[in-house]
């Protein structure tokens, strides 16, 4: 378990392997008792029970209500579990989690995506002691963490802010080259345009989010990072419209081009499914826009016959 301290009474707990899924970041927050933000840093209960060991973990705040942010919940039983109350049903359950990455079409999918939950990741049911919303903020002895709620990613997700020391968790608007996720039922592309510009307007010299391995510092730097992340998306956009020029897609078969992965994650199927519900929310858009047309269940590019 490798810690980094950004400043006083704020430390980050790095993630396996760069807090790459199924892993990822935490902070540990305080200085004589400690709130724990998110419990995926590690697959291992044996990191998990080094931390308690030196760290007095009285609160968990979970960000979302997605695996790899509340996977080791479990083991922290004696401190108040936290999230936000529309992902709270998802940390108590890990079925309405796993309802929420697929549409009823996908039922025997979801079969096999419960499986991996509960069997490869050992991901249980949580408690959840108390459901915060937008602008509730935690004291501390050392300082105040706020709730920003930062919807699009999961229903309930949420980032948060220390505005004395001006560091942001911006929990998995990660910032990677990956660029946004929004493959939940629960997920919306508008809402994520929509947080992430919110985020730009923050007066934070530190960012931390969930799967990128490294602090980001000065404000300018988090700001030219948060365009290029959020760029990605146009460039989805055009992809697909490239893809849908003079000839009629369905969104599945739009999916297996792997235009968002690139290449598919073990499991693939299921992968597969968030990239198909995701490139569901551009086409979705496009339509909008007047930029494709739809028959049946097929998308053409709208200047093309």
């Amino acid at each position: 378990m490798q810690t980094v301290e950004l400043c006083r009474g704020i430390i980050l707990v790095e993630g396996e392997r760069g807090g790459k899924y199924p892993s990822s970041n935490s902070l540990l927050v305080g200085e004589e008792s400690f709130i724990l933000v998110d419990t995926g840093f590690s697959l291992s209960p044996q990191a998990v029970k080094e931390l308690k060991e030196n760290f007095r973990v009285e609160a968990v705040v979970n960000s979302h209500c997605h695996e790899d942010h509340i996977l080791m919940n479990h083991l922290f039983q004696d401190a108040q579990i936290c999230c936000h109350r529309l992902d709270a049903p998802a940390v108590r359950s890990v079925t309405e989690l796993n309802n929420r990455y697929f549409t009823p079409k996908d039922r025997e999918l979801a079969k096999i995506g419960e499986q991996f939950l509960r069997v490869l990741l050992n991901l249980k049911d949580s408690k959840v002691d108390f459901e915060f919303e937008n602008g509730y903020t935690f004291n501390l002895d050392v300082t105040k963490m706020t709730v920003l709620y930062a919807p699009g990613h999961s229903a309930g997700h949420c980032c948060f802010y220390f505005p004395r020391e001006k560091v942001v968790f911006l929990s998995d608007y990660d910032l990677t080259s990956f660029g946004p996720w929004y493959g939940g039922t629960d997920s919306s592309l508008t809402e994520t345009l929509s947080s992430v510009e919110k985020l730009k307007s923050l007066e934070a010299e530190v960012a931390v989010t969930s799967h990128r391995k490294d602090p980001i510092r000065g404000h300018d730097e988090i700001l030219k990072l948060i365009e290029e992340y959020v760029s990605k998306i146009q460039e989805r956009e055009k992809q697909i419209l490239d893809a849908l020029r003079g000839r009629w897609m369905s969104a599945d078969e739009l999916a297996d081009l792997a235009i968002i992965y690139r290449r598919f994650p073990e499991p693939k199927d299921l992968f597969k499914v968030s990239e198909r519900i995701m490139i569901e929310k551009h086409l979705e858009a496009l339509l909008e826009k007047g930029k494709v047309k739809k028959q049946g269940d097929k998308f053409t590019a709208a200047n093309d016959q």
